[in-house]
């Protein structure tokens, strides 16, 4: 979302942020590139009375600053804003972010969301071909309503606000041979007591190897528990929300990801400019698109990856040199394909 407002203010358009929680690191950062920027002064969103509330601030705001077109993140807000579209004339692009997250954890909630949205939502961005056959083809959203944009990056901007330069000082406090990062929401979905079970038998062959996990989320408590009952106290690292990630990724030799469900996963892209190798699942999200088994990255089997990832992991433990010359490979891939102007020409021709 940053890398594109950039992108609107170069290419002479206003833009504004306008969130449904008190402003943050985001609104300060684009801040800085002309964006003018609004928060809620809500601590918390959610409940019908504050889709009422949402509606009722972002149509007084739309009528206010003159809105020509709105980029709704998110269920929540596409949704709010499509009811808003059907007072007030506007160009409105709902960007999906997610598949079939709400199916996997059965989210009845989620769900009923999901299908308002699509329903109020008359055009629809897919950052990904997974996401794209999952609204036209699970989901029965005719295509004519949904345009492939790939998320785009500017990766200097991540330079300057998420590395302190602390990456030695991290590898020192984590000392092992291979260090694995993950960074995910602590929930099911993403499948973390798999990358535990994982550690845990490389673990039990000897292998001097450390996870970190940096992220928070509902299950938690279930993972401490998972490690406590193992003893991988020192193996394993929760360490909550971190605002320098590329630290951390500069720290580890490799991003570890086993998630069973994605949109266009943006760590996995963070990792590579990083110039760090991920090991993730196939037939998730866009990894398909760009990883190359073996060559930047490995893609092991979704319905069971933890065989994959022992023989995976222990390869890399054993060979640091290929390691380090997949981190280039993907850090070429990434730059290649994501890099922010290569989607301009797409958003060009929706603001024109």
């Amino acid at each position: 979302m940053q890398s594109v407002m950039e992108l609107f203010v170069k290419m002479g358009h206003e833009v504004f942020l306008f969130s449904q929680l008190p402003k943050g690191d985001l609104h300060t950062n684009v801040a800085k590139y002309g964006v003018k920027v609004f928060g809620s002064d809500r601590q918390k969103n959610n409940g019908f009375s504050s889709y009422l509330y949402n509606i009722r601030e972002l149509r007084r705001f739309i009528k206010q600053y003159k809105i020509d077109i709105v980029f709704a993140h998110l269920q929540g807000a596409g949704f709010v804003a499509g009811l808003v579209r059907k007072v007030l004339k506007f160009k409105f692009y709902y960007v999906r972010h997610n598949t079939d997250e709400h199916i996997i954890q059965n989210n009845k909630n989620a769900k009923i969301l999901n299908w308002l949205t699509n329903k109020v939502s008359n055009t629809i961005i897919a950052p990904s071909e997974k996401v794209y056959k999952y609204i036209t083809q699970i989901e029965k959203v005719p295509a004519s309503r949904v345009i492939r944009i790939n998320y785009g990056y500017n990766f200097n901007q991540y330079l300057e606000t998420d590395r302190l330069g602390m990456a030695k000082d991290i590898r020192i406090q984590f000392e092992c041979r291979l260090l694995l990062l993950s960074v995910a929401r602590l929930v099911p979905a993403k499948r973390h007591l798999l990358m535990f079970e994982t550690i845990k038998k490389l673990v039990c062959k000897g292998n001097d190897i450390k996870l970190i996990c940096i992220s928070d989320g509902p299950f938690r408590p279930h993972l401490e528990k998972y490690i406590n009952e193992e003893g991988l106290q020192e193996r394993i690292y929760l360490i909550g929300a971190k605002k320098n990630v590329f630290d951390y990724l500069e720290a580890a030799d490799a991003f570890f990801h086993l998630s069973e469900t994605e949109a266009s996963n943006s760590a996995v892209k963070e990792a590579g400019y990083c110039k760090r190798t991920a090991i993730v699942c196939s037939g998730v999200g866009d990894f398909d698109d760009y990883i190359q088994n073996g060559i930047n990255g490995y893609l092991l089997d979704k319905k069971n990856p933890v065989e994959g990832a022992v023989a995976v992991l222990e390869e890399m433990y054993n060979d640091p040199q290929k390691v380090k010359v997949m981190g280039d490979n993907l850090h070429n891939t990434i730059v290649t394909e994501f890099e922010i102007n290569r989607v301009r020409d797409k958003y060009e021709r929706l603001l024109n």
